[in-house]
């Protein structure tokens, strides 16, 4: 755009638009560099941007890392007779009773 002066080239924008449902963005949390309308769709925004990143990478070791894999390495750990969560915790009952055998 040649011989435009600066002014004319954008005029400022008024609105911004939340990337979640596209309602208007108050504009204390523009000031605040937000993209989102509430603090709601900003936990959405933040959990979909981690499921694309979790397409390929790993979230604990950041090692490229794909579904397919993922699941293959889950099949293989529940073969190996491994099971999720925590382990059960022993009674102490169960463990004075060993104690005196």
């Amino acid at each position: 755009m040649p011989n435009v002066k600066k002014i004319d080239r954008r005029e400022a924008l008024k609105v911004f638009y939340c990337v979640v449902c596209g309602e208007h963005i108050d504009p204390a949390r523009v000031i605040r560099k937000a993209v989102t309308c509430s603090e709601e769709h900003s936990k959405i925004l933040t959990l979909e941007r981690r499921r694309l990143r979790d397409l390929s990478k790993c979230r604990l070791c950041n090692r490229p890392s794909t579904p397919a894999e993922r699941a293959e390495f889950a099949a293989w750990r529940r073969s190996q007779g491994f099971t999720q969560g925590r382990k059960k915790k022993v009674e102490p009952e169960m463990l004075e009773a060993d104690a005196e055998a």
